[in-house]
This record gives C-alpha cells, sequence and structure tokens, in this order.
C-alpha cells in the first residue's frame, strides 16, 4: 500500500478546517441574531409590562368598589402574568422547548396550591371581602365569636381590637365562613330597653314618665317617634319594652345614661320597682 502524499493530507486537514470554521460562523451568526431577537423581545417586553401594569393600577383606583389592597394584588398579578408569557417568548426564540416549561411549570403550581391549600382559602376569602366589602376599617364587627372595631383587612388575614385594647388577628376563611355581623355600618340604631314595674303600679303613668325621659334627651330622633308597650306580666312584675332611635355612635352611651335617668325618675315619681315575689300556703294538719 501507497501512502498518502503530504500534499493531499495537508489540503484535507485545510478541508475540514474550513468545513468546521464554517459551521462555527453559521452557528454564531444564527445564535447572535436568536440572541439579539431574545434581548430585543425581552427590552421591548419589559417596557409593554410596565405600560400594562400602570394602566392596570391607574384604573383599578379610580374604581369606587375596588380596595387599594385589592388594586395592589390584581396590579401584582398582571405584572407577573406579562412576565410568564415574556419569558416563555424569549426561551421559544433561544430555541428551547417551552411546551416541556409550561407542563413543568403546571406540575409545580399544582404541588404549590396543595401545600398552601389553607392559605390559597384564606386568600381567596381575602379578596371576597375587598370585593363584597361587608365591612371597612374602623367598623364594629362580631364574626365567629369575635367582636371588636376593625383595625386592618389584609389578603389573608383581618385584624380586630377588642373593646378591652386586644388585639384579634383572624384568619379570613373564618370571617367569610361564617355569620357577620356589623353594628356600625347603618348611621342610626335601634336602642332596645326593659322595665320591671310593681303591679299596682298605674300602666299610663309609667308610660307616661318613661315618654318624657325619652323626649329631654336630643339624642333621641323624634322619627320613628320613641314606644312604650307593656311587653309582659310577669311573675312579680309588669315589664314594659321600650325602644328609641338613635345614631348608632350614640347608642351605649345613651343606653346607660337613660338607664340611670329612668331609674331615678321612677324612684322620684314612686313608681316601684319590685324584688321577686312568691306567695307561701301554710297547711296545718
Amino acid at each position: 500500500m501507497s501512502e498518502p502524499a503530504p500534499e493531499s493530507l495537508s489540503n484535507q486537514v485545510s478541508g475540514l478546517y474550513d468545513q468546521a470554521l464554517n459551521t462555527v460562523t453559521e452557528l454564531a451568526t444564527l445564535f447572535s441574531g436568536r440572541i439579539l431577537a431574545a434581548i430585543a423581545i425581552l427590552f421591548v417586553g419589559w417596557i409593554v409590562a410596565r405600560l400594562i401594569r400602570n394602566t392596570t393600577r391607574r384604573l383599578t383606583l379610580k374604581a369606587k368598589h375596588i380596595d387599594d389592597a385589592l388594586s395592589s394584588f390584581v396590579t401584582s398579578v398582571v405584572y407577573s402574568v406579562c412576565w410568564v408569557f415574556i419569558l416563555l417568548a424569549v426561551l421559544g426564540t433561544l430555541g428551547v422547548q417551552t411546551t416541556a416549561f409550561i407542563t413543568v411549570m403546571g406540575a409545580a403550581g399544582l404541588a404549590v396550591g396543595l401545600a398552601l391549600q389553607g392559605s390559597l382559602s384564606n386568600l381567596a376569602s381575602g379578596l371576597l371581602i375587598i370585593i363584597q366589602r361587608p365591612f371597612k376599617a374602623g367598623d364594629f364587627v362580631d364574626f365567629n365569636g369575635c367582636s371588636g372595631v376593625i383595625r386592618d383587612i389584609d389578603l389573608l388575614t383581618t385584624t380586630l381590637t377588642t373593646p378591652d385594647n386586644r388585639i384579634l388577628i383572624v384568619p379570613n376563611s373564618q370571617v367569610t365562613g361564617n355569620t357577620i355581623e356589623n353594628f356600625t355600618r347603618e348611621p342610626k340604631r335601634r336602642v332596645d330597653f326593659t322595665f320591671g314595674v310593681a303591679y299596682a303600679s298605674d300602666i299610663d303613668h309609667v308610660k307616661r314618665v318613661v315618654l318624657d325621659e325619652f323626649s329631654k334627651d336630643e339624642r333621641i330622633h323624634p322619627d320613628p317617634a320613641p314606644m312604650i308597650r307593656l311587653k309582659e306580666m310577669a311573675d312579680s312584675s309588669l315589664d314594659f319594652t321600650a325602644r328609641v332611635w338613635t345614631d348608632t355612635a350614640n347608642y351605649w352611651s345613651l343606653y346607660f345614661d337613660m338607664m340611670e335617668g329612668i331609674k331615678k325618675r321612677f324612684d322620684a315619681e314612686g313608681i316601684e320597682i319590685p324584688f321577686p315575689q312568691r306567695d307561701v300556703h301554710m297547711r296545718t294538719g
């Protein structure tokens, strides 16, 4: 066998070198174009995402029924979704198979959702509270045995201040899962009183005395007019029910002042408030 000539071997090496150089050049040209396109998509997407975020923020703040916390949450979600689409477009431009990437993201999202099931429930309840607005900061409410003034409403919890100045932090799922009683949402409330007097008392006299006391207090609304009726003939007393309307802010001050004032007026008018009584019949053998 004859050995290849040195010139032939040199030509083959040179040809392989040229071919490799051309391949590298083509790949560099191809990938440089993709990289430049990806950078362009990233830059334009960043601008568009910021524009969408600012527009969403401005529109949600203008809506009267949308709270500031909900506006921030919606804006963050929209901005995050925009970036997901931008990153998928960049990966697709670079030649990465996005189908597998989306599948992995879906599986990861499902796993995170199962792990954070309780938190997601509180989050959904927080959104319902912010959208439906059954109460607002400063309202006095009662739900699930918790009473107090609403201090703060977050997406996960609601914070209350109790009348004795304790702080209660309640998960939002417990708030929406129970009956919500809002005491201060309406501008006025009805105040109910119950008075017991002796059986010997004159019914009309008792009514006149109570209504006269009501007429002296400017906190009581004339419409609807104050009302007093005989509610029950109990074992030891005649029980009267009286009802008046006042501003919500004056509810407790009016209640306590009126209970004290009527007791003093009963004493001055000679109207007796009886103690429990029982008749005992003695039989001898």
